[in-house]
């Protein structure tokens, strides 16, 4: 017989971060944290399934708190960062990541990323340091980006007022420097939560070990990780051209110690289907010391989260367009095989991110770790579905035609 366990996720410290969720009809209101140490999960151990109760439990009886920005400096090596991904679902645009990200060393100078893909094979992005916005429980912001919680683990918006360039794929390929145009970019998006948060580390025992004991667990993160599938309406702006956008989305909330100079590459996918049904998974390839190596993964079916294992992996070989992303995934139940196919992209040779924007000392190598990062579309035993992907692999593993 299956033990089927209720999941909750309790969080060493977070009482101590003076952290409190007080519900305010539609809109959570929270006490503000000092500036303390990152709290740090207490991961049970997922072996089996997970019963959420109702069919769509989107809090996954998680602590409100969780979902509380922090409004003091925290440590200088603690990072906080709120992003999100988005798909029309129509296909007419997607965002392979929206960001804003803060460390302790340098809380008042956030990065900012807009990335934004078309299927025509255009890309439109930004990245930069920005002032921080004024700190509040329920905001966190820099320059022209802000995310709000408006009701933590259900509702959250997004807004973006400020520059963007345009770009191609095809120019991101060949490694050529943006030649714009430039435009003023407004994008607004409002998401509803749509199936049970995934919670780095809590699926299985060998996850929660490594984040917590051995060298992948930092580029990982340690302290806590959620990505959470939504529903979300919206509207992008650009020039001329408008979207009203219709479609889903990915949020990440995260906060801790991250170092990520050390990434030999990854694969990370998710996506929500029309029937409810949904997957998460991400995996480091094997580590040349022979040392375990990150690999977690969940399928959320008929209201409940099952604990999975990546067992074939789309790697990111080839500095191209991809032909290939489908998936295995095992399962107690047994093996999940999900097809997967590009539907827009981006591509970087090296993927700035808050510690080369503030000059901290990265990864070597000229071309850095190249970044591939887009929007897909799934195919689950026939029902189709777009989601996310985000791959990367070292430089020196990775050819390009002509290179």
């Amino acid at each position: 017989m299956m033990n089927v366990c209720r999941r909750r996720a309790t969080v060493v410290g977070l009482a101590s971060l003076g952290v409190v969720g007080a519900g305010l009809g539609r809109r959570q209101a929270f006490a503000a944290p000092p500036a303390v140490q990152p709290p740090t999960m207490a991961t049970p151990s997922r072996t089996e399934e997970i019963t959420m109760g109702e069919a769509f439990n989107v809090t996954g009886n998680l602590d409100p708190a969780m979902e509380a920005f922090l409004t003091a400096p925290p440590q200088p090596d603690v990072r906080e960062a709120s992003n999100m991904w988005f798909w029309d679902d129509e296909g007419r645009i997607g965002g392979p990541r929206i960001a804003v990200e803060a460390w302790g060393r340098n809380w008042d100078n956030r990065m900012v990323r807009l990335n934004l893909a078309f299927p025509d094979g255009r890309v439109l992005d930004a990245t930069m340091l920005a002032p921080g916005h004024p700190d509040r429980a329920d905001r966190f912001g820099a320059g022209p980006l802000v995310f709000e919680c408006l009701e933590p683990f259900r509702r959250w918006k997004m807004t973006y007022d400020g520059p963007g360039r345009w770009a191609t794929v095809k120019s991101q390929l060949a490694g050529e420097p943006s030649a714009g145009p430039d435009t003023h970019v407004v994008l607004n998006l409002e998401a509803e939560m749509a199936a049970a948060p995934y919670l780095r580390g809590a699926m299985n025992p060998q996850a929660a070990d490594i984040i917590k004991n051995h060298p992948d667990g930092l580029m990982v993160g340690r302290g806590y990780n959620i990505k959470h599938l939504f529903r979300c309406t919206g509207r992008f702006q650009a020039g001329d051209e408008r979207i009203e956008i219709r479609g889903g989305g990915l949020r990440v909330r995260r906060r801790g110690v991250r170092d990520a100079s050390q990434l030999r590459g990854h694969c990370w996918q998710s996506a929500l289907f029309p029937s409810g049904r949904a997957f998460g998974m991400t995996c480091f390839p094997p580590r040349p010391d022979g040392g375990p190596s990150y690999n977690e993964a969940f399928v959320h079916l008929n209201g409940r989260v099952m604990p999975a294992r990546v067992v074939e992996a789309p790697w990111m070989t080839t500095f191209e367009s991809p032909k290939n992303l489908s998936f295995v995934l095992e399962t107690a139940k047994g093996p999940i095989s999900i097809d997967g196919r590009d539907c827009a992209s981006t591509f970087t040779r090296h993927l700035d991110d808050l510690s080369s924007l503030l000059g901290a000392r990265m990864r070597g190598g000229a071309e850095g770790l190249p970044f591939h990062q887009g929007i897909a579309r799934y195919r689950w035993d026939g029902e189709e579905a777009i989601g996310m992907v985000e791959r990367s692999y070292p430089s020196d593993a990775t050819r390009s035609d002509g290179a």
